[in-house]
């Protein structure tokens, strides 16, 4: 886990070098680390579709998550 953190605060600090993009202005900037972006399955694609969701949403999402539907 140290190295994807440390590669996703490099990615991170790369795209913070763009100043004009809203999302750096706005410090918005994610960078997402977790397999499930990587292993396309109909099961990792709703875990990653939640993650990127609470990224952009976080209130709506913590909501959604405490909702029995999405528990495991």
């Amino acid at each position: 886990m140290g190295t994807a953190t440390k590669a996703g605060i490099a990615q991170k600090n790369a795209w913070m070098k763009f100043t004009a993009l809203n999302a750096v202005k706005n410090n918005e900037v994610h960078v997402l680390a977790d397999d499930s972006v990587f292993s396309p399955t109909p099961r990792t694609f709703a875990k990653t579709l939640m993650l990127f969701f609470s990224h952009i949403h976080p209130k709506v999402a913590q909501d959604l998550i405490s909702m029995e539907i999405f528990h495991e």
